[in-house]
């Protein structure tokens, strides 16, 4: 059977994942609290939705060696750690698609807002700044 010992090496090899992952949560939340929107909520969740899948990774290793002391061939045993990987990988990917999407929102909110401001066309009634009006030229 696997002991204390073989869970706190795999607990140790998956560690600076999780710090990593951890960090990215306290720095959302920061943002957050200072006036974050969206992007950080996705932000945190994407980073939530890794350090479940980093954990989750830890005793899934574990579950071959315990079917083949159960009884079980290895065959069975093989598939069965294919389909924990497949999950854990699907699990991964839904973090990662959380902060790709929250990294694009912040990037367009961040781009399209500045600029939409400052380079409205003018208006025939001399309403908006227009581009000549920002750089002096008209």
């Amino acid at each position: 059977m696997i002991g204390v010992t073989e869970f706190l090496i795999m607990l140790a090899s998956a560690s600076p994942a999780l710090v990593l992952w951890i960090a990215v949560i306290i720095f959302a939340t920061v943002m957050l609290r200072r006036g974050g929107g969206r992007a950080e909520r996705f932000l945190i969740t994407g980073a939530g939705i890794k350090i479940i899948g980093n954990l989750l990774s830890i005793p899934a290793a574990f579950i071959p060696l315990w079917l083949v002391d159960r009884g079980y061939s290895m065959d069975y045993a093989s598939s069965v750690s294919n389909y924990c990987g497949i999950f854990l990988n699907i699990i991964g990917m839904a973090g990662i698609l959380c902060l790709v999407y929250a990294f694009w929102l912040k990037f367009k909110e961040g781009y399209l807002g500045g600029v939409q401001e400052e380079l409205k066309p003018p208006f025939p009634d001399g309403g908006g700044k227009g581009v000549g009006d920002i750089y002096g030229l008209s």
